[in-house]
């Protein structure tokens, strides 16, 4: 049994791992402590090794004393190989620990450690209510329909709802049309059917595709152009253009009887109807505006016509209104009797 070496190059929690493994080292051994300093600096590399000779040869040049116990050196190892956060970032790990696509046994291989790293004060309840919250939706759901009060048993019974889920995904991959039945399924005194008779979901994929790009084919090859002219006219009975049936020379007949003119006769079956085809009017669009020709008036709103302020009377504030008819001095008979104010009879008395 070796003391492990350290070359400062470590994560966060392997340099705790080699700290605790050289704790225990010292306690099998029965390691005297005058010589555990000495014996973990032996087994520092690289960076760690020259840091730590540099450390002691500042120290004798300050004329201090150089670090001879091994919680002093402890304590300036976690401070110079160790982030000043890396408690918070325990606590993170811990706190966002979920399981993923991994399995039960992974997730709770790390949850365990993780708590242990952080050393929180956290009840059992409160550690199997944390494991259950990492958990897969689907395991979650399952867990929580029994209550779980020790961590072990979470962690167990997750493991067992894993393992029935993998069981049922293996037996029922599928589900679908066109799936053969497996030997051990067929009843006895029947035939297993063949592959090859039976239409797969692939091939139907790919017949129904083929059908929709022929249908999207045929509809893109059937579509007319809208600004395309229009096809001359053309006569359905001699198949000539220029005219229409009812207007073909063709289809006229002169009968000549003794003392009456000339017929032309129509045959009945030529009657057909006969379609007009309206294009539309080609120009200039013009829009028609409506044109005011009523010269514009200009409005004498009211709010150009009163003058509204304030005035104190008998210490208060009242509003004086004064428009352009304003030729007395009148006030409200409400405003006096709600001051109260002293009134005197008018010397000379009019009519307004």
């Amino acid at each position: 049994m070796d003391l492990p070496s350290f070359n400062g190059h470590l994560h966060i929690e392997d340099f705790l791992d080699w700290i605790s493994e050289v704790e225990r080292f010292f306690d099998y051994m029965d390691i005297q402590e005058h010589k555990k300093v000495k014996l973990v600096a032996y087994k520092l590399k690289g960076g760690a090794s020259a840091w730590w000779e540099q450390l002691q040869l500042n120290r004798t040049r300050q004329g201090k004393i150089t670090i001879r116990t091994w919680p002093r050196m402890k304590q300036l190892l976690r401070s110079r190989f160790l982030p000043p956060d890396y408690d918070q970032v325990l606590f993170q790990q811990y706190q966002n620990c979920r399981q993923g696509n991994r399995l039960v046994r992974d997730y709770a291989a790390e949850f365990y450690r993780l708590s242990a790293r952080n050393d929180l004060s956290e009840t059992e309840a409160q550690q199997v209510a944390r494991f259950i919250g990492g958990l897969k939706p689907i395991i979650h759901d399952r867990v929580v329909l029994q209550p779980v009060y020790f961590l072990n048993d979470a962690v167990q019974l997750a493991t067992k709802v894993e393992a029935q889920l993998e069981r049922s995904n293996t037996r029922h991959p599928f589900s679908g049309k066109g799936i053969l039945p497996t030997p051990d399924q067929i009843p006895p005194g029947r035939v297993a059917p063949r592959i090859d008779n039976l239409p797969t979901m692939a091939s139907q994929d790919c017949e129904s595709s083929k059908a929709k790009t022929s249908r999207f084919s045929n509809a893109k090859g059937a579509a007319v152009n809208p600004y395309a002219p229009p096809p001359p006219i053309k006569c359905y009975r001699c198949s000539q253009p220029g005219h229409r049936s009812n207007q073909c020379p063709s289809r006229q007949v002169n009968l000549a009887t003794h003392g009456e003119e000339n017929t032309v006769l129509q045959d009945e079956n030529d009657v057909e109807d006969e379609t007009e085809v309206t294009y539309e009017d080609e120009g200039i669009s013009l829009v028609v505006r409506k044109l005011m020709y009523t010269p514009k008036q200009e409005l004498n709103p009211q709010r150009h016509n009163i003058f509204q302020t304030r005035c104190t009377v008998n210490q208060r504030v009242c509003n004086l209104i004064i428009d352009g008819g304003s030729s007395e001095n009148i006030v409200s008979k409400a405003m006096v009797d709600k001051l109260q104010l002293k009134t005197q009879p008018h010397p000379a008395p009019y009519t307004i």
